[in-house]
């Protein structure tokens, strides 16, 4: 605790509690003890409009670990990235673009949020046949996992869509994917929500033929 000393009228003070390696509980005891001095018979007058404020503040705060009860909107979580295609070591042959016949996109998505999540995925790299690609959308409750599975069917692969050969044998064989993560806002939750500065969200993208395929 602190302990501010006699603070005169129409006065101020203040004083640091540092909280590094301690625990900051859901409730704070102030304790106010004022003195009024013997005055011999003589009366005095008590302003009753009169007032003191408490003021408590923090400054660069790191938390590890907190019990919230409200959340507001945060900013979503955003990412891109590249999934290399499997290439053999022996063979030069390079794809241009492929029509999938069957096939299956698999996203596996471990959250250990105390907060519902929404993901959105796009792939610019896999269309349908007016090169239009789509937003994958999944829906993931508090501390959870899931693992979904989008058909490919009728879809169509498209690592270069120019004419220009010598730049086709330089381009990456690379699919691309950008990801957004919406994060749950949460309003007087009578139970709250813990949250840890270690939270993470592991997302992993896998590309297969059929069940029977490995």
């Amino acid at each position: 605790g602190v302990f501010i000393n006699k603070i005169e009228s129409q006065n101020n003070d203040y004083a640091t509690i540092n909280l590094s390696g301690n625990e900051l509980t859901e409730q704070i005891l102030i304790e106010v003890q004022g003195v009024l001095a013997g005055t011999n018979g003589v009366a005095v007058n008590i302003d009753i409009t009169s007032f003191f404020l408490v003021v408590i503040e923090g400054s660069e705060l790191i938390i590890n670990e907190a019990i919230v009860y409200s959340i507001p909107k945060q900013n979503n979580i955003n990412d891109i990235g590249t999934i290399s295609m499997p290439t053999d070591s022996t063979s030069e042959n390079k794809i241009a673009s492929a029509a999938f016949s069957k096939g299956s996109l698999r996203i596996e998505i471990d959250s250990e949020f105390d907060l519902a999540i929404t993901l959105n995925i796009q792939i610019p790299t896999i269309t349908n046949s007016s090169y239009e690609y789509d937003t994958w959308e999944i829906d993931l409750p508090r501390k959870s996992s899931v693992d979904t599975i989008f058909s490919l069917v009728d879809k169509q692969l498209v690592l270069y869509n120019g004419d220009n050969f010598s730049e086709f044998l330089q381009s990456p064989q690379n699919v691309a994917y950008t990801y957004d993560i919406e994060l749950e806002s949460v309003n007087a939750d009578t139970l709250g929500r813990t949250i840890n500065a270690s939270d993470n969200i592991n997302i992993s993208f896998s590309f297969y033929g059929d069940a029977t395929d490995s």
